[in-house]
């Protein structure tokens, strides 16, 4: 097999080595931002070629640069009373088109001369309205980042604030938040975890179902968003997936951690402009398990393949319609039964004595229409169906025999209807209106069972099927009182249908350019969010029968204030500090004087209890400062550091550290690309090299109660002071080879990855050793070297 490997690889770089002159087409639409109208005339410009280069879009905003040579590429837009954007630094390939979709704002100081700034800041957003605490993100940044894995999620730890210092799950902590406060929102449609091995009603897991190979550029916000965002407390990903090539079939293949991916793009009518786009991937350690192979995971060998697709048909009777789904499904087995307890491997899930089954799966279909009403109206509809599945099974392990005995079953299934409905109005350029509703249909289906052995069988814990509707709505205003002064304000609203609860929050957001390449930006929100719905339906066996007590719960909420200063240096850096302060009420806690706060839950170790009442309250208090390079001239860097507290109290009142409350965070990634052709003109190959440094407070944990857990065999903790105590700082260090190689119709990338780089032993829980008596710590990930082929052509 090595040898086949070997002589694949001298194979392409051979050819490599005879390959010619190679180019590549540009291509493309522009639009007004605010009313997704086709701008004609836009000039369309590459700055940096020794000869003129250049075009203007037609009657359909459409342009085309043909016989562009591969490399890195700059594109200016300019178009009188509009602000001029130039796109620096993308990548062409022989391989893929380079299709862009750009929109375009409209100046208010039309007769001023406007200061061209590069869209690749950390600064702009695809969301005009979201004033603070939100940066865009690019698909080559989540491919290209160390240490990312091709993961929006990992690639977001990058950013300031966001604390993901747990190898195993790629949740997301903003600013000290639980990652259960973080909305997933995909074409304009919330949707459930779409992560492998994620439990319903948590948002993170080991493996993304989500593929940046279907990705377009997003936006990632960290607090005070707008009023069009809602249900969540501390953070939102505002996802959508691109358009297939309308006029060429385009094929990917792609070897890596993440699996084996197989992608196709292409036209469905080239008359009418429609496309398609699918991507496949299969998990490579299931694979070799399936094979005979040993993939070196240990007793559990992650199993998972998921699906994404997209269908655009921009020119109907009915509109702009566009079709999408994601899917995904998988398994991992933890079985220790016939394996002698001296020999068993380290094993945080199952502590050894206990047979694990877990698998899910979870599915997102849905359609979008936008609608042209006048050159300053349109609507957009977004519908959807989703549903989400985890079982669980466990059998305890006992006797000499290690014999499985059924200890406890689970089955949590969730389904939703979701529509979005908004229209939007641009009245001139200094105004902009948006008002929109959106409801989502739950249904919930829960149910688990623990064995007892006095009852010699299944003790149902919960057996509930119910319906869960939530309705909203919301309007949003942007006034620019010039170019340099811009105000967002907007009203939320959100009804449970479950139990009567409605919340109304304001929103408020200034950005204002004082100085010539200074900014100050501050916004204001009031946020609420519904706790996970299993909550809600949580049964207490009271009298020989079931009662729900969590029914009435109320919304928890969170306020947000936050105060921005950033700076644009005239050689390309820029510099950014936020600070702020969250207040937090209205958090599920237990009616009996208790530490216990949902505050604290995550993906792993996510306790759902009985008796709830919102009575919990928390705070988060930081600053976040950033300085970094945008991607150019072959290089680029992001350094940021953030300083926080995290704090909460249950209902016995006493203020207690967070699980999340690490304290501070520090970040630095760079890169560096060299062109190994020789004529640049040619830049047919190129070797690039990333570095991610992190270092973070670590982990919190709880005291193990030593005599309890003798007793139950297990790991029990002490409630009275939970999180009391702190892990050693994390550091990691990951270290990100590339080489690509492009041919007449293919190109071609090998990477190396490797996560981890040091070895450092980052502690992630202690456990209790019930058969020795002592405590045990589980280590995070150790060095961890990841492969990756990629073809495209």
């Amino acid at each position: 097999m090595k040898t086949l490997y070997l002589s694949i690889i001298c194979i392409l770089f051979g050819t490599a080595l005879f390959a010619q002159d190679y180019t590549q087409t540009i291509r493309g639409k522009v639009t007004d931002q605010d009313t997704k109208q086709a701008l004609i005339s836009v000039n369309v410009v590459i700055p940096d070629r020794e000869n003129f280069t250049g075009t203007t879009t037609d009657m359909d905003g459409s342009f085309r640069l043909e016989n562009i040579p591969v490399g890195r590429v700059t594109l200016r837009f300019s178009f009188i009373g509009y602000k001029p954007v130039e796109l620096q630094n993308l990548d062409l390939t022989t391989g893929k088109e380079l299709v862009l979709e750009i929109e375009m704002t409209e100046s208010v100081s039309q007769l001023n001369e406007v200061t061209i700034k590069a869209t690749e800041g950390g600064d702009r957003v695809l969301n005009e309205m979201a004033t603070v605490s939100a940066r865009s993100f690019s698909v080559e940044e989540s491919q290209r980042f160390a240490g990312a894995r091709n993961d929006v999620s990992r690639m977001a730890s990058n950013f300031a604030g966001v604390n993901t210092a747990n190898d195993a799950v790629n949740d997301i902590v903003v600013r000290g938040n639980s990652p259960l406060g973080v909305l997933w929102r995909l074409e304009g449609i919330d949707i459930f975890n779409p992560n492998h091995f994620g439990a319903a009603g948590v948002t993170g897991g080991p493996v993304s179902m989500l593929n940046n190979n279907t990705l377009s550029n997003s936006d990632f916000l960290t607090g005070a968003f707008p009023a069009m965002y809602g249900n969540s407390t501390s953070g939102v990903f505002d996802l959508h997936m691109r358009n297939g090539n309308n006029e060429n079939h385009e094929f990917m293949g792609q070897i890596g951690f993440n699996g084996f991916e197989l992608g196709a793009e292409g036209p469905l009518n080239k008359e009418k402009g429609s496309s398609y786009i699918a991507n496949y991937r299969y998990s490579v350690l299931g694979l070799m398990d399936e094979i005979g192979l040993n993939p070196g995971t240990g007793v559990g060998v992650p199993k998972y393949q998921d699906i994404s697709m997209r269908f655009n048909f921009p020119n109907t009777k009915l509109g702009h319609i566009s079709l999408f789904a994601i899917g995904g499904q998988n398994s991992i087995d933890f079985k220790n039964s016939g394996t002698a307890v001296e020999d068993l491997e380290d094993d945080f899930y199952t502590d050894g004595d206990e047979d694990l089954y877990n698998s899910n799966y979870m599915g997102v279909v849905g359609a979008t229409q936008t609608l042209s009403w006048s050159d300053k109206t349109y609507s957009k509809l977004i519908v959807s169906a989703q549903i989400a599945q985890n079982n669980v099974e466990i059998d305890s392990l006992a006797g000499d025999q290690r014999t499985p005995t059924p200890q406890y079953r689970s089955g949590d299934r969730q389904e939703k209807l979701s529509g979005h409905f908004y229209v939007n109005h641009k009245r001139d350029a200094t105004n902009v209106f948006r008002a929109g509703v959106m409801a989502d249909f739950n249904r919930v289906n829960l149910r688990d069972s623990v064995f007892l052995a006095s009852e010699n069988g299944f003790r149902t814990l919960t057996d509930e099927q119910g319906n869960a509707p939530l309705l909203r709505a919301y309007g949003q205003w942007k006034h620019s009182f010039s170019d340099e002064l811009v105000l967002n304000l907007g009203l939320y609203s959100q009804h449970f249908t479950l139990n009567g609860a409605t919340s109304f929050e304001p929103r408020a957001g200034l950005k204002w350019e004082f100085k010539p390449r200074h900014t100050l930006s501050a916004g204001y929100g009031l946020h609420s969010q519904l706790a996970p719905l299993g909550v809600y339906f949580r049964e207490t066996r009271l009298n020989g029968g079931y009662v729900q007590t969590n029914t009435q719960l109320d919304f928890q909420r969170s306020q947000h204030v936050v105060l921005g200063y950033g700076y644009q240096f005239e050689n390309g850096l820029e510099f950014k500090a936020e600070t702020y302060l969250q207040s937090i009420d209205r958090v599920p806690v237990e009616e009996s004087a208790s530490s216990y706060s949902l505050l604290n839950a995550g993906s792993f170790g996510t306790e759902i209890r009985d008796s709830l009442q919102n009575g919990g309250s928390g705070r988060n208090i930081g600053i976040d400062l950033t300085l970094q390079k945008p991607f150019a001239r072959g290089n680029y860097f992001i350094v940021n550091a953030s300083l926080y507290d995290s704090k909460y109290e249950g209902s016995d009142g006493v203020e207690r550290n967070t699980a999340f409350n690490g304290n501070f965070l520090v970040n630095a990634v760079a890169g560096k690309e060299w062109k190994i052709s020789g004529d640049a003109a040619k830049n047919k190959k190129t070797i690039n090299a990333d570095l991610k440094l992190t270092a973070a407070g670590g982990q919190r944990y709880s005291d193990i109660d030593a005599a309890a857990s003798m007793e139950a065999q297990n790991t029990v903790l002490d409630d009275s002071n939970p999180y009391s105590n702190q892990f050693k700082t994390y550091f990691r260090a990951d270290i990100r080879i590339g080489y690509k190689v492009h041919f007449k119709k293919l190109s071609q990338e090998w990477a190396i990855d490797v996560q981890n780089v040091t070895d450092n032993q980052n502690p992630l829980a202690v456990t209790y050793d019930w058969r020795t008596g002592s405590e045990r710590i589980i280590n995070q990930l150790g060095i961890f070297p990841m492969l990756q082929y990629r073809i495209t052509f």
